[in-house]
């Protein structure tokens, strides 16, 4: 273990000799505080996830059906909500580049197996992401367009082989 790790983790090297083989770390009190905070803080997260698919009356969307694609009627709050978010991100990037760019280096730090799917390279595919993202958040006030749209991203990957339980671990939000 390097004396970096040990220096930013609270375990000296005197710390370690002073330990019998076998004996487990002591935590400090500020080390157990910041690991129930962490703890805390993903459960708080989790719950305002729940809250707000409750809320939003989307829970039915909330995971992938496979066997059909049902028409979606988001809210109208909800619509603009997303829209006004999404052109804050946009507008937070610089550019549709950076945002599409960063958008999917997210995507493979969630999910690292995705990143062998991609074919083009990096930028292209970025651009590709944001222009079908833009598209739905464009139309998504509008439930057909919004099926269509869907549907022409469905159809663009029809030869991925990629199941809902390789999206399970998954976690975007």
């Amino acid at each position: 273990m390097s004396d970096a790790f040990n220096a930013s983790h609270g375990s000296s090297q005197s710390d370690r000799e002073s330990r019998s083989e076998g004996e487990p770390e002591v935590l400090e009190d500020n080390e157990v505080s910041e690991t129930m905070e962490e703890g805390q803080d993903e459960a708080n997260r989790l719950k305002m996830i729940d809250e707000c698919f409750a809320a939003s009356g989307l829970e039915p969307y909330r995971s992938v059906n496979e066997s059909s694609l049902d028409t979606l009627y988001v809210p109208d709050d909800i619509v603009e909500e997303v829209q006004d978010v999404w052109s804050m991100m946009l507008e937070e990037w610089g550019s549709r580049e950076a945002a599409g760019e960063h958008f999917l280096s997210l995507l493979f730090e969630a999910a690292p197996s995705l990143s062998v799917m991609f074919k083009s390279p990096k930028q292209v595919a970025a651009m590709r992401i944001m222009d079908g993202l833009g598209n739905i958040v464009a139309v998504m006030g509008n439930a057909s367009l919004l099926r269509k749209e869907v549907e022409i991203v469905g159809f663009k990957h029809l030869d991925i082989e990629l199941s809902v339980a390789e999206l399970s671990g998954v976690d975007l939000l």
